[in-house]
């Protein structure tokens, strides 16, 4: 048999021949299958099929009418490795050939030539009859040990297919316990890392536990604590009073040991008085102190005075045990002018005797507290006051000069 070539290239004759013409010059030889070989000369019924035994160049030694009649054909035919009725009958006699072996070729005629390897096994079916057996047993086996879905009827790609996508399963599964793994590694390797898990249980977060110390939760994932560990003395964050005027403290976030050099809080004076305003050096006898704040208050009553300009606009005072009120002016001096809070006030107008306004503890009547005003007492109510912040009193005059003293 000879070899064909795909699509069966052709070429053209390029000059004319006779039917005896040994040789045969073509355009392109190269489009042919290496000698020896068949070409059919034609494409129609009088084609004719030679066997070419040299090819030089473009040009080829030929036995002619190989099949067919041998001829003269012109310039330019064409000409190819077409399939001919020598490859047919060819292809018939082998096959007719084989059939007629095929008894010689049965694996249980067939002697078997390495007994070292298969010994006690005359042929080669017996040879192959064990190879199955021995192929069976070991996939039954194999399915045996490791289970579902593992099953003896498997191939072995089949096998394989399942062994990886298990060891995958298992990397992943590894890997979210935070234990690192591949499935590319051996089953033995990811088995033994199964020992790497480390196992938690609970709701605890990291806030909720001393740092540096580490943990596990529900999570089973090992975290570490992130609560800070506040030890030595420690300043207060801020402070506050309670309703009942009891000292409220709030602490940093954290965790205290506490006891004596280890988690004391410290409430500086300046946090003190934000919580008790009337913490004041003025408040404090001269000579003491009070949580760190000096007192510069002088033994004995004291007295303040000074000068103050008269509101323009007027407020409504009422009238103490009677009926009606009347507009007045006001004068408003703050605490920090005086330095204590009085019970003595008495108001004159700028550069005259003249008494504008008094003030004084008899003017309070069950518990209200008044001031005598030019020809009559007057309640302070909502538009005047003496207290901690200072006072607040009505007077004469309008957008005047107003002298002031004050006795505690």
């Amino acid at each position: 048999m000879y070899p064909a070539v795909v699509n069966s290239l052709g070429t053209e004759l390029t000059t004319d021949i006779n039917a005896n013409a040994p040789q045969i010059d073509v355009v392109n030889a190269s489009v042919l299958p290496p000698a020896p070989n068949l070409m059919t000369i034609g494409n129609d019924e009088t084609a004719e099929t030679v066997r070419y035994t040299v090819i030089n160049g473009n040009r080829l030694t030929v036995e002619r009418g190989f099949q067919g009649v041998a001829k003269s054909w012109s310039a330019g035919t064409k000409v190819a490795r077409y399939f001919t009725a020598y490859d047919h009958d060819t292809f018939r006699e082998n096959i007719i050939e084989h059939i007629g072996s095929m008894t010689a070729h049965d694996a249980a005629a067939i002697t078997n030539s390495d007994t070292t390897s298969f010994p006690g096994l005359a042929k080669v079916s017996d040879v192959l009859a064990y190879l199955k057996s021995l192929a069976n047993n070991l996939k039954s086996k194999v399915a045996g040990a490791i289970g579902a879905p593992l099953t003896a009827t498997d191939t072995a790609d089949q096998m394989e297919s399942k062994i990886n996508t298990i060891k995958s399963t298992a990397a992943n599964n590894l890997n979210a316990k935070g234990v690192t793994a591949s499935a590319s590694e051996t089953l033995t390797s990811l088995v033994n890392k199964i020992a790497q898990i480390i196992r938690g249980s609970g709701n605890a977060q990291s806030g909720d536990v001393l740092a540096p110390k580490t943990f596990t939760n529900d999570s089973g994932v090992q975290q570490q604590g992130t609560m800070p560990n506040l030890t030595g003395t420690r300043t207060a964050t801020g402070v506050a009073k309670w309703p009942d005027g009891a000292l409220a403290v709030y602490p940093e976030k954290g965790y205290q040991k506490g006891g004596a050099g280890d988690g004391e809080l410290k409430v500086s004076p300046a946090q003190l008085q934000q919580a008790e305003p009337n913490l004041q050096p003025q408040n404090i006898p001269d000579g003491m102190s009070m949580f760190g704040v000096k007192g510069t208050k002088p033994s004995g009553k004291r007295r303040a005075s000074g000068t103050v300009i008269s509101s323009i606009a007027s407020e409504s005072f009422t009238v103490f045990g009677g009926v009606g009120s009347k507009n007045f002016n006001t004068i408003t001096v703050p605490i920090s002018s005086i330095g204590f809070v009085p019970t003595t006030i008495q108001v004159y107008v700028n550069g005259y005797p003249t008494l504008s306004t008094s003030y004084d503890p008899r003017g309070f009547a069950n518990g209200e507290p008044t001031a005598y005003v030019s020809d009559n007492t007057y309640k302070l109510g909502a538009n005047g006051y003496v207290n901690g912040s200072g006072f607040r009193l009505p007077v004469t005059n309008s957008n005047s000069a107003m002298e002031w003293i004050a006795y505690e």
